[in-house]
């Protein structure tokens, strides 16, 4: 059977749809230059938005059955309307935040069609599945972990600490050494207050509330780096705490 996708969690061959070639966006990256007279700099990778064309067919039973389906699938594709996620049935592991930018069937017999799928994605990158989620006993001050993710970019984690006992005016201090960098806050917990530190979203919670005025003024979200051991030290947060990374593979 020939491969297809599905977009918002639904499998686009139940209205038989099935992609007959892909453009290489999919895996492509694009890096800046700049041009200075006789003189070109290369810069870090662009982000620009990742465009995805695909080649596809529609099958039907019949010419009403092949009409019944298109209709069902503008339905989900809701063009130019949100983002979803999309998964290739060629990458199955990873999908995109993808927005319907384009969808072109025209009709080539009673029960098929041809045409181009397309979707545009703000954000170029693609994201694991599967999530991961880590959990490590803060049984020393500082505690040192290693943290290893896949992917083939870098990773904005979500931090979650959780006291152990009552911590007063405490300056916890977040660090990633391979990235070098580094999160400071200082403020006091009870046992089993929870601390989350959101490097996506650039969000601090303590027990839900924000806490973002008492970080430090110099203090980074910290990442992890893809494919290596990420060495990550907790230092000021006794020794009874816990500490999760929860994350997902990311990739360029």
């Amino acid at each position: 059977m020939a491969n297809s996708l599905s977009f918002g969690g639904t499998a686009l061959s139940t209205y038989g749809l099935y992609v007959t070639s892909d453009d290489a966006y999919i895996s492509s990256q694009l890096i800046e230059t700049s041009q200075l007279q006789d003189k070109a700099f290369a810069s870090s990778p662009k982000k620009e938005a990742r465009t995805i064309t695909l080649d596809v067919c529609v099958k039907g039973s019949s010419l009403s059955d092949l009409i019944s389906n298109i209709d069902s699938l503008k339905r989900v594709l809701m063009l130019g309307v949100t983002a979803e996620e999309l998964i290739l049935d060629i990458l199955p592991s990873r999908y995109f935040n993808a927005l319907c930018s384009g969808f072109a069937p025209k009709i080539d017999t009673t029960t098929t069609m041809s045409g181009t799928l397309s979707f545009l994605c703000a954000d170029p990158r693609a994201y694991a599945v599967t999530p991961t989620s880590s959990d490590f006993n803060i049984d020393a001050d500082p505690k040192t972990i290693t943290e290893t993710p896949g992917g083939s970019a870098y990773i904005e984690p979500v931090w979650t600490l959780t006291a152990g006992e009552t911590l007063t005016d405490a300056e916890i201090i977040l660090e990633n050494e391979t990235t070098d960098e580094t999160f400071t806050i200082t403020l006091s917990m009870v046992d089993e207050d929870v601390l989350v530190i959101n490097s996506q979203t650039f969000e601090v919670e303590l027990n839900g509330v924000n806490v973002i005025a008492d970080m430090a003024d110099a203090a980074v979200f910290p990442r992890l780096s893809p494919g290596i051991a990420n060495t990550i030290t907790v230092t000021g947060f006794s020794t009874t705490g816990t500490l999760n990374i929860s994350y997902r593979d990311t990739y360029a």
